[in-house]
């Protein structure tokens, strides 16, 4: 299950799990303009790292992170042409 709320060019999503086979009920999607760029702030800030920005086949770059509670935020841009 996955619910995206849009307010002009900024996009927020909240993925809910139905196989829950972890402790994560939902995470949270960011879409944000440079997703390299943002992964180092938040690790700047202290975030801890689920999985690093990386290239996704249907054309999205993600990022997952935690933030100070524990839950998951997944970051998300189109990938950038070379």
């Amino acid at each position: 299950m996955f619910v995206t709320l849009s307010r002009g060019e900024r996009t927020v999503g909240i993925a809910a799990r139905q196989d829950r086979s972890d402790d994560d009920r939902f995470a949270y999607w960011v879409y944000v303009d440079d997703v390299d760029e943002t992964f180092a702030k938040l690790m700047a800030s202290g975030a801890v790292v689920e999985v690093e920005p990386h290239d996704e086949p249907w054309g999205e770059r993600l990022a997952t992170v935690r933030d100070p509670a524990g839950n998951k935020l997944h970051l998300g841009a189109p990938v950038r042409e070379a």
